[in-house]
């Protein structure tokens, strides 16, 4: 259904546009969980910072202009394997400038998504929490904020000079937050 009208809202639009993107990204993931560890009390779990960067990208469908600024509806994401690293995926709003502001269009958004984390393990082996691939993995529903400035190449490709988002988790007890910085390039159709 959500299809639907996004496509009919998207045939109704005389200036639609669609952007595509790949970014190399940064992510900051605080207070995550990366282990259980056995207490006079009993488990207690234990958390810890990771640091992550690798590729991602995304598609924004503008759905509709107004005076100045292109409202759209943003997907985005990133995979990285290993331990210590973080992957998400996001859905937002995003308002978008349509003209240049000092040679530069900037950009803020907003949303929610999930994120996975693949800690190194850092269990107690007393806990009988340890695993085979020295590996503590946790998902994570999140929401993020954001915002950045493309640098306008050519009428279809602009270079993504910085984008900077902070969020955190939703109802989670530790308040883990979410930092990413990245930057790539922009194709328009």
């Amino acid at each position: 259904m959500i299809a639907l009208l996004l496509t009919a809202a998207a045939a109704s639009c005389a200036a639609q546009r669609v952007a595509f993107y790949a970014t190399y990204s940064f992510t900051r993931a605080g207070n995550v969980e990366d282990g259980i560890t056995q207490t006079a009390t009993g488990l207690q779990n234990q958390y810890g910072t990771l640091n992550s960067s690798g590729f991602g990208g995304g598609a924004t469908l503008y759905l509709f202009h107004l005076p100045g600024i292109a409202v759209g509806l943003d997907t985005r994401g990133a995979t990285r394997t290993g331990l210590g690293n973080v992957d998400e995926a996001l859905f937002d709003v995003k308002l978008s400038a349509t003209k240049q502001l000092f040679h530069v269009k900037p950009y803020i958004g907003g949303g929610g998504g999930f994120m996975k984390t693949r800690a190194r393990n850092v269990s107690d082996p007393a806990s009988g929490f340890t695993d085979t691939d020295d590996s503590f993995t946790t998902h994570y529903d999140y929401y993020q904020g954001f915002a950045g400035l493309d640098y306008p190449l050519k009428k279809v490709l602009d270079v993504r000079l910085i984008e900077v988002g902070v969020g955190s988790s939703f109802g989670m007890p530790q308040n883990e937050s979410v930092i990413t910085i990245n930057s790539g390039i922009v194709l328009h159709f």
